[in-house]
């Protein structure tokens, strides 16, 4: 969990994030991974809005990861409120 919390305040320096989104994005960096949420990271970083991913490749195609939809909303409803 150290990692992620590192990766957290490394990342997004730019804004200001309260406890409830600071928590969100560690549990998301620490389920993603340092370089799974990079993207994720800088983009709240530049203050963009995110949309919830939950596709994944099955093979060739993307389907919807029903495992990923309610851990991903969790952590980004700090961000839509």
């Amino acid at each position: 969990m150290a990692g992620a919390e590192q990766a957290v305040r490394k990342a997004v320096v730019s804004q200001a994030l309260n406890q409830e989104q600071y928590d969100a994005l560690v549990s998301y960096t620490f389920n993603m991974g340092d370089r799974g949420a990079a993207k994720t990271l800088k983009l709240i970083d530049e203050g963009k809005l995110i949309r919830v991913r939950v596709k994944t490749k099955y093979g060739s195609k993307l389907v919807i990861a029903r495992g990923l939809v309610t851990p991903r909303a969790q952590e980004s409803a700090p961000f839509r409120k």
